[in-house]
């Protein structure tokens, strides 16, 4: 299971000195699995991690299929110490009134929108950056493929970056050496724009 995976992962790390957390997307299904929150608990007392380790992506549309339902389940998952993140942001129909009654944490801008800023789609990643500053929510831009889109997205104060201009999916045996040669790389380094990898966050897809 790639939640308990990810979570062992998290585990050794931390042994190891390294004070990362996981990232696990969840699917349709399994967010309206009434027994996810006994799942999650049980994985995260396994693995010896406490549950601020752990954040929960899942897509906009998924969490739209059945609202309220989700909702209590995020409800749950919060109250265990995992944050919740809004995935593909900006492709689904969520209304800003759920947007505001959600258990969320972070919105992350679909690709689709970061990969057309240097054309004609800096407006709407400028509002989604300020509207989740608005509602005290982390903001992760996806798809940052080159440093023009990096510079942009720093000059808005997005605070996470994700994509293959920082780094490509690698295993967890490279994440050690990949952040110390991130960190030899002063002139990329700004206090608003974190990492996904330096701001302690790996995606367990990289695992």
């Amino acid at each position: 299971m790639v939640l308990r995976l990810a979570l062992t992962q998290c585990a050794l790390w931390k042994e190891s000195g390294l004070d990362l957390g996981v990232a696990v997307n969840l699917s349709a299904s399994s967010l309206l699995n009434p027994g996810l929150s006994s799942v999650v608990e049980t994985a995260l007392q396994h693995a010896g991690v406490e549950g601020a380790s752990l954040m929960v992506e899942v897509t906009e549309s998924a969490l739209m299929a059945k609202p309220h339902e989700a909702t209590s389940i995020l409800d749950h998952l919060h109250r265990l110490g995992g944050r919740i993140a809004i995935d593909d942001f900006g492709t689904g129909y969520s209304s800003l009134s759920y947007l505001q009654q959600l258990p969320v944490d972070e919105i992350k801008i679909d690709r689709s929108f970061i990969q057309k800023m240097a054309r004609d789609e800096q407006a709407i990643v400028r509002t989604v950056i300020d509207l989740g500053q608005n509602l005290d929510l982390e903001v992760t831009a996806e798809g940052v493929e080159d440093e023009e889109t990096w510079i942009a997205l720093r000059a808005m104060s997005c605070s996470t970056a994700q994509g293959c201009f920082i780094s490509r999916p690698m295993p967890a045996v490279a994440v050690a050496p990949w952040i110390e040669a991130w960190e030899q790389r002063p002139h990329l380094l700004d206090p608003q724009l974190t990492l996904v990898l330096g701001g302690k966050e790996l995606e367990a897809s990289a695992l």
